[in-house]
This record gives structure tokens, C-alpha cells and sequence, in this order.
């Protein structure tokens, strides 16, 4: 069925409707349709690549400094990204110093990066709101991991 914004339906075409969207919601869930922009997707796409390699950091620290705690975090946000503007990994996950303290540097290196782009896309984006809430959740834990 071909959606017509002028079109007066009837009853049997508000269901027909309704049941599509129902099954779509079915297979694949809610899924959020944009407006086509570079820059932003290339920001998204920059900030999913940076999540991916933030996760082999964390795999590689194993919990090292109370890191384990961003691991299920760093997940959430993964799906949240992928889902909010359909990308994907395409990178592959950089090697990373087997120095623990090295690592940790290195995560927070890269954590402070992935900050960053994810202020500068939630001004670019329709998602602020959203966006904001994944750095708040990321910044009130590294002050946790960090508090002495």
C-alpha cells in the first residue's frame, strides 16, 4: 500500500496499515527513519568505529581499574548508535599496548574522543536528547572509575 497524504481512507485501509506496521514492528522493532546528511552519518559512523575500538580496549584491560563496568555500557551504546543511524562496523579493532597502564591511557584517550564527537553530532543531529544521555552515562561513570 502506497502512502498518499491527500488520500481520504477508509476503514479497511487504516488496518491494512496498521497490521503492516504492526508486523514490521514485529520483525525487525522500532527503527527510526532520517533524513539523508554526510556529515552526520560520517560523524556516526566515526563514533560507532570509535565504541567498536573502545570494546577491544576494555576486552584487552579485563576489568583492570574498574573498567569492566563500561563494558556493558560501551554495548548498550553500540546498539543504541547502530540502531539510531543504521550503521555498521568497518573497521577492524586496532591492536592495543598489552600494558595495562598503557591501555587504560589509551581508553581514556579514546574515551575522551568519543565525547567529543558525540557533543559535536548531537548538535547536528535530531537525536540531542538521546545523544546527550549516552554522554552523560559515560561521563558519570569515568568519574566513578576515576574518584580516588
Amino acid at each position: 500500500m502506497e502512502y498518499n497524504d491527500e488520500q481520504l481512507l477508509s476503514v479497511e485501509n487504516y488496518q491494512l496499515m496498521a497490521k503492516a506496521y504492526s508486523n514490521e514492528l514485529k520483525k525487525r522493532g522500532f527503527t527510526v527513519v532520517q533524513v539523508d546528511n554526510e556529515e552526520t552519518n560520517t560523524l556516526a559512523q566515526e563514533i560507532f568505529d570509535q565504541l567498536i575500538n573502545i570494546k577491544s580496549i576494555l576486552l584487552m584491560l579485563g576489568g583492570f581499574l574498574n573498567t569492566g563496568k563500561f563494558y556493558s555500557l560501551n554495548e548498550r551504546q553500540i546498539r543504541k548508535i547502530s540502531i539510531l543511524f543504521d550503521v555498521k562496523s568497518h573497521s577492524l579493532a586496532s591492536k592495543h599496548p598489552r600494558d595495562k597502564t598503557k591501555g587504560f591511557l589509551s581508553f581514556l584517550s579514546c574515551e575522551f574522543c568519543l565525547i567529543k564527537n558525540l557533543i559535536n553530532l548531537s548538535e547536528k543531529s535530531n537525536f540531542e536528547a538521546e545523544i546527550k544521555k549516552l554522554v552523560e552515562s559515560r561521563l558519570s561513570l569515568l568519574s566513578q572509575i576515576l574518584a580516588i
